[in-house]
């Protein structure tokens, strides 16, 4: 009977120390596979934020081209503005001096 009982000591230890290696290997493999995980976590978070400042970049250039063409169009319309005074003022001008034309020639 002892023999026997010494054999099931053994036996548990056995699968005992079978089990806990797997449990230690699993245990390890899932440490790792944690920490890659994470790394890329960690990568994806600074990728992001890189992504976040370069949409900053892009909304800044986007106003200040915004910002640009605004007062291009601004300009354009004083241009303009002052274009059709100018015209305004040169007939003026033309009329007067057909008038005075006129007035000379008789």
């Amino acid at each position: 009977m002892r023999y026997s009982y010494s054999m099931e000591i053994m036996e548990l230890t056995n699968t005992i120390t079978t089990i806990g290696a797997g449990t230690v290997a699993l245990g390890i493999l899932f440490w790792i596979i944690l920490k890659m995980f994470n790394g890329i976590i960690e990568n994806n978070t600074k990728a992001m934020h890189e992504m976040s400042r370069s949409n900053d970049n892009v909304a800044q250039s986007l106003e200040i081209l915004k910002s640009s063409i605004e007062n291009s169009y601004d300009l354009q319309n004083r241009t303009i503005s002052m274009l059709d005074r100018h015209d305004v003022r040169a007939e003026r001008i033309e009329n007067e001096l057909i008038k005075v034309s006129e007035r000379t020639k008789k």
